[in-house]
């Protein structure tokens, strides 16, 4: 029976979608990257230390600074000292390799996601998700990340695990399983959280072998071979750098380790404010998949449960590695984002398919409630995209008012001047403030204090730079330092050495906010506040958020008359 002119036309109209599908999140994925390449700059968590590391490395000066605290990164390091080699300290072309790497991972997404069975709706969808997500602005508009490169070889590791063909047999599955295990080491040498794939692998065998046929039970049978391989082959290497130490040993590792229940539970709440406010469609997408699976009849229900039962695990299992690191930050989440955008993509598909697709055959009211269900979860997907393109906008604000503030410095600070910074926790602002005038503004003469309680009573000239945030939103790019302490340790310092001065000059920035705080809804019902229901003010965040810098001359009047000229100098 031949076809109509009017089907082969819509068929082949559905074949173009279908190709073109991929197209749309890497596309999406370009025109976000624009912003950070139009302003590119270092910024002032680890930027300096990943420069002065990398520049060593390529000088020929083995070591990684990190290992003394247990880390073990080499790749992470290779990375950066490659792009020192070829660009030297150009912040456009780093943030341009690193902008391939999101390119690349979108992608890949895109192309695992069909394998997994999603559709052209889904797939595409998927990869919009990821590439909206607020864990991806901000690693991927911040250099000195392992999660990027992490992400990316663990998507290669999927790939060539997953193919889209027939699984190979004998010489060429042996040459498959050398090939994941290669990037499953190159993921783990990036972010040593990377090892999580190894247990998750084991695990989707051991749900594959009750749940798929012979061929597809062969690809993950690779694919757990060759995460066990490269598992293994990075912690011998560890295991040779240091001498056989435990992976949780080290200053850095170890801060995974202890805390008691209560100190648990409130990093479990966090995290979960954390993913609400992220990835809100998770709450929908969740019970829409499991619906449908138990809906579902034959091989597509098994082919459900498989998804849903792996989905669930890779999940859970990245929130268990996070569960016990002590600061809660978004982009720790970017491997988490994989699966959640995956089933963000899927649960839209589903609906769409049941109340649009010409073979649904619902009722009219239930078509109805099923476009609800739709219309909320497309809402939900909408406030984390606008929660990440607020990050992105504030993440670009900060780095400038950083970056033209430290350049006013280096124009205008005396020569030998000293710099008290008024910082009192562990930030990295403190270190790499110093790191960034030494090694970016040529200004190694300057001496860069944090000031303390006895420097306190005891500093009587220089530079008193006081750090300005007003209306930090609760969770968004890592910042730092916290409205409330800052304010605090503001105070202090006026009190105790301004006397009621003025500023000698401000670098402020000012941003009207636009953010959706889902989590916010939660917080009555919540039985211990956290740190985000003290620090959230409503469920749509409207203020005007303002960053940047103080400075106050101290001492005599040598210090007075610079302080002036630094005034005047950048209008």
């Amino acid at each position: 029976m031949k076809r109509s002119p009017s089907r082969s036309l819509g068929a082949a109209a559905t074949r173009r979608v279908e190709a073109l599908a991929p197209s749309i999140p890497v596309a999406l994925a370009a025109l976000l990257l624009l912003p950070r390449l139009r302003w590119p700059a270092f910024g002032m968590f680890d930027d300096a230390v990943t420069l002065r590391t990398a520049r060593a490395l390529v000088q020929g000066k083995w070591g990684m600074w990190d290992m003394a605290a247990g880390r073990f990164r080499p790749l992470y390091w290779a990375f950066w000292a490659l792009l020192e080699a070829l660009f030297g300290e150009g912040p456009l072309w780093w943030f341009l390799a690193q902008g391939a790497l999101l390119l690349g991972s979108v992608l890949a997404l895109v192309i695992l996601a069909r394998r997994l069975g999603a559709g052209p709706l889904a797939g595409a969808l998927t990869g919009v998700l990821f590439t909206l997500a607020p864990a991806t602005v901000e690693s991927f508009y911040t250099l000195s990340k392992g999660e990027p490169l992490q992400v990316f070889f663990l998507l290669m590791a999927l790939l060539v695990a997953l193919p889209a063909a027939p699984a190979l047999r004998g010489n060429a599955s042996a040459w498959r399983v050398l090939g994941v295990a290669s990037l499953v080491l190159l993921s783990i040498a990036s972010k040593e959280s990377g090892i999580a794939i190894v247990p998750l692998a084991v695990l989707f065998y051991l749900v594959a072998i009750a749940t798929a046929d012979e061929a597809r039970r062969r690809n993950w049978r690779d694919l757990a071979l060759g995460a066990l391989l490269g598992g293994g082959l990075y912690l011998a290497a560890r295991a040779l750098a240091f001498g056989g130490s435990p992976l949780a040993g080290g200053g850095y590792a170890s801060a995974y380790l202890g805390s008691g229940p209560a100190v648990w539970a409130q990093r479990a709440m966090t995290w979960a404010a954390r993913v609400l406010h992220d990835m809100p469609y998770l709450l929908l997408a969740g019970p829409v998949l499991a619906v449908a699976v138990v809906r579902g009849r034959g091989q597509a229900r098994l082919r459900g449960v498989r998804w849903l039962l792996m989905g669930t695990a890779w999940l859970a299992l990245w929130v268990a590695v996070l569960l016990p690191v002590r600061f809660v930050v978004g982009y720790y989440l970017l491997p988490f984002a994989l699966a959640a955008s995956l089933a963000g993509g899927l649960a839209l598909e589903v609906l769409y398919k049941a109340v649009v697709a010409p073979y649904a055959r619902l009722s009219l009211g239930r078509r109805l409630a099923l476009g609800g269900v739709a219309l909320i979860l497309g809402l939900m997907m909408t406030a984390g995209a606008v929660n990440a393109l607020s990050d992105g906008r504030i993440q670009l604000a900060v780095d400038g008012v950083n970056q033209a503030f430290l350049t006013r410095l280096r124009k205008t600070a005396p020569q030998g001047g000293s710099l008290w910074l008024n910082i009192r926790s562990e930030s990295e602002y403190a270190y790499e403030f110093r790191l960034h005038m030494q090694l970016l503004q040529a200004r190694s003469d300057l001496s860069v204090q944090q000031l303390d309680a006895d420097s306190l009573a005891s500093v009587q000239d220089g530079l008193l730079i006081l750090p300005y945030i007003e209306n930090q939103p609760a969770m968004t790019v890592r910042l730092g330092f916290d409205e409330p302490s800052q304010r605090r340790w503001n105070d202090a310092a006026r009190r105790a050495l301004l006397d009621g001065r003025e500023p000698l000059a401000r670098e402020l920035v000012e941003l009207k906010l636009l953010r959706v705080e889902l989590p916010f809804l939660a917080c009555q019902w919540v039985p211990h506040r956290t740190t985000y229901c003290q620090q959230a003010q409503s469920f749509l965040d409207r203020r005007i958020f303002t960053y940047g810098w103080e400075v106050y001359a101290l001492g005599d009047e040598a210090t007075h008359d610079v302080g002036h000229n630094m005034a005047g100098a950048v209008p």
